[in-house]
C-alpha cells in the first residue's frame, strides 16, 4: 500500500462526498468538484472519512492508490473556496490583459 493511501481523507462539516462507479464527487458550499476513477482503486466512505486501497498488488495500483488520495485531499481543500478563487484569478487575469492591451 502506498504510504501517501495509509491516511484517511477527512470529510470537514459542509463537505459532501459522494461514489459512482466512474467517478468520485465532492460537493462543498460553492461548489461541486468531481475525479474520474480508476479501476484498480478501491474508495470507500467511513463515517466522515474517505480510505483509498489498492485491489491488487501491482506498483501501478499502489501509486495511483496515493495519487488518487492526494487528488481527493486537494478537493476537500478546494470544495468550499472553489468559486471564489476561480473567479479571483480569472479576474486577474483580465486586468493584466486590459494593461497590456492599453
Amino acid at each position: 500500500m502506498s504510504r501517501i493511501a495509509k491516511f484517511p481523507v477527512a470529510l470537514p462539516k459542509g463537505v459532501e462526498a459522494t461514489l459512482a462507479a466512474e467517478a468520485l464527487s465532492i460537493k462543498g458550499p460553492l461548489g461541486t468538484l468531481s475525479q474520474r476513477l480508476r479501476g484498480d482503486v478501491k474508495i470507500e466512505k467511513d463515517g466522515d472519512k474517505l480510505v483509498f486501497k489498492a485491489l491488487d498488488d501491482s506498483d501501478e495500483a499502489n501509486a495511483m492508490s496515493g495519487t488518487l488520495r492526494a487528488l481527493a485531499a486537494n478537493m476537500v481543500l478546494g470544495s468550499p473556496r472553489a468559486s471564489r478563487s476561480a473567479s479571483r484569478s480569472s479576474e486577474s487575469a483580465i486586468a493584466r490583459r486590459r494593461k497590456a492591451t492599453s
